[in-house]
């Protein structure tokens, strides 16, 4: 409600009275609006400021080291209120410049416009050298460290190991880089800034080998001794490789979260919406062999492998959250959709400016990207 500025004054006394009387009600009306706005204001910010701490305190199980490792260095800043128009403006994504000056190079507008009927697959040659700085950037916003291996490497984490080999050329660094960059630029700085994971290794092929058996991968987490994301530049699809990338990273921020693979509490909590009499496989690692999810399973599974295990089905259901557009969980089933408010609600933990204060604005503004067609054109 408001009033009108188009007040019309009459000659006679009575008019001007009645005038005066109509304004000084409006304006007694609006203290008292105002008044009121403020109140509410305080009382949603405190509301805000108590739901954070009930998130970190209760929603979680998380052990007192962790925990401390996760808010200690949260700024103050943090509790800024920012507009739903602003939130929602795919522009207003984190490193939203860095991409500005991504899509700006000639090399990739001259590639969005000759490979438009081509699946985008196409290796942009050269381009690695070109996007270098800005993957440099963007590292050093994260405030972790990264590097592309230039020897075969051996890392020892007691009950396994992770041998990683040098990319051979250049192919492999033209296609990865531009597609690491196109899913990692939306991150906010400050999921990274904890100084959780220190160092981001890429190498040509991983292969993760135990006592008893050794598979490659695409990615791995490495919390145990370099505290590490290990991604491997191998050409597969992209679709796949971006999957991956969040899949992975995911389990390692899952893991520093909880404590463990996943977390006991959390895990009951998630296996409400499975089926009844529903029981997990034995693991990721000992089910890689690809399978269709049938039509029955789709309403409570993004994939065969999200079924192997509870830790898998949250890390797939992540991906698929941060590399497709806004429908893809709506349209499979309300399931789906549940579970993805779940890992929202858990990831406020990492985030609480971009997506625990602001009432999950952040996905909605990394959606409303995903849904554009410059997105759609160079990761489909």
């Amino acid at each position: 409600m408001g009033c009108s500025n188009n007040i019309k004054v009459d000659e006679s006394t009575n008019s001007k009275n009645a005038t005066v009387a109509v304004v000084k009600a409006n304006k007694k009306t609006i203290q008292n609006q105002n008044a009121e706005l403020i109140q509410k204001q305080q009382e949603i910010k405190n509301i805000s400021n108590a739901n954070t701490q009930n998130i970190i305190q209760k929603e979680v199980n998380i052990p007192k080291s962790i925990q401390q490792n996760v808010t200690q260095n949260i700024p103050k800043t943090n509790q800024k209120t920012i507009s739903k128009e602003e939130m929602i403006n795919y522009k207003n994504l984190p490193n939203y410049d860095l991409f500005e000056k991504f899509i700006n190079m000639e090399k990739v507008k001259q590639y969005l416009d000759e490979n438009i009927s081509q699946g985008y697959e196409q290796i942009i040659d050269g381009i690695f050298n070109d996007i270098k700085p800005l993957i440099t950037e963007l590292f050093k916003r994260f405030k972790i460290e990264y590097e592309i291996i230039s020897q075969k490497k051996v890392i020892d984490c007691r009950s396994y190991q992770v041998v990683i080999t040098p990319p051979q050329g250049t192919q492999n660094l033209d296609n990865y880089f531009p597609l690491f960059f196109m899913n990692f630029w939306f991150y906010p700085p400050e999921v990274f800034n904890r100084r959780i994971i220190k160092k981001f290794y890429f190498c040509e092929q991983l292969m993760f080998a135990t006592s008893t058996y050794s598979q490659p991968r695409a990615a791995c987490p490495e919390w145990s001794q370099t505290h590490s994301m290990i991604y491997a530049m191998e050409y597969q699809s992209n679709q796949y490789l971006a999957e991956v990338m969040h899949h992975e990273l995911f389990h390692y921020l899952d893991f520093m979260i909880s404590g463990s693979k996943v977390d006991s509490k959390v895990q009951a909590d998630w296996e409400t919406l499975n089926p009844k009499g529903f029981h997990y496989g034995s693991g990721g690692q000992y089910e890689r062999e690809y399978v269709n999810i049938n039509k029955k399973d789709q309403m409570y599974f993004v994939s065969h492998y999200s079924m192997t295990d509870c830790c898998e089905d949250r890390a797939e259901a992540y991906c698929r959250l941060m590399t497709r557009n806004s429908n893809w969980h709506n349209e499979q089933s309300q399931v789906i959709e549940k579970k993805i408010e779940k890992l929202r609600n858990f990831m406020k933990i990492l985030d609480p400016t971009y997506i625990g204060n602001n009432n999950n604005y952040y996905y909605e503004r990394l959606q409303k990207f995903l849904d554009t067609d410059f997105n759609i054109k160079y990761n489909s």
